[in-house]
């Protein structure tokens, strides 16, 4: 793994909690432990670099960005948030010398884009064909699992997880107590850098 990258673009027009400009930061507070347990998940411990925040011009408590940069064992991990944004998007991007796997949130895809070489015509041919083949791939596949009612987005993952825990077959990894409260103490941080 070379580098993750999560982002997030918001439009304050989708459906969204009536009390989420009560919270720190408002949907940055939200929303960014999604964000930020795939960082966790995917990087290991997260060392905080820099925060940076910009307000929001209509005076919102949810700011208009948010950009992170952390250390993550040996390469670095971003996070950029955009709630004044008019599409909403969530995506993460995992890194590696052979290519950049590339997770779709909203839509539930995951597809890989392989290294495009030296950048000449043809790399960047296979790497454009690669990127809209596995999204479509990926939007035909989740479009149907939505249609059918099938589209859970991992939560029968995490209802697995949570009863094996219960049921004593495993212990609860990387949705525990102790991962939200690491995830919580980032939020926190970041809020405290960005001031």
């Amino acid at each position: 793994m070379t580098g993750l990258h999560g982002f997030q673009l918001s439009s304050h027009k989708r459906r969204l909690p009536i009390w989420y400009e009560e919270l720190p930061l408002g949907l940055f507070y939200d929303e960014s432990p999604h964000l930020l347990y795939l960082l966790r998940a995917f990087g290991g411990s997260l060392k905080l670099e820099h925060a940076h925040v910009v307000r929001s011009a209509a005076g919102h408590v949810t700011p208009a960005v948010v950009q992170v940069g952390f250390m993550a064992r040996d390469f670095a991990a971003t996070l950029y948030m955009n709630f004044e944004t008019p599409i909403s998007e969530w995506q993460f991007l995992i890194m590696t010398e052979a290519g950049v796997a590339v997770m779709d949130i909203f839509r539930d895809i995951l597809h890989f884009v392989p290294a495009d070489g030296l950048h000449q015509a043809r790399d960047i041919a296979r790497s454009s064909w690669s990127l809209v083949w596995g999204h479509c791939r990926g939007f035909i596949s989740s479009g149907v699992r939505m249609v059918s009612g099938r589209l859970l987005y991992g939560n029968e993952e995490v209802v697995r997880r949570f009863l094996d825990a219960i049921e004593g077959k495993a212990e609860l990894r990387d949705i525990d107590a102790a991962s939200a409260l690491d995830v919580l103490k980032l939020q926190h941080a970041i809020i405290e850098r960005a001031k």
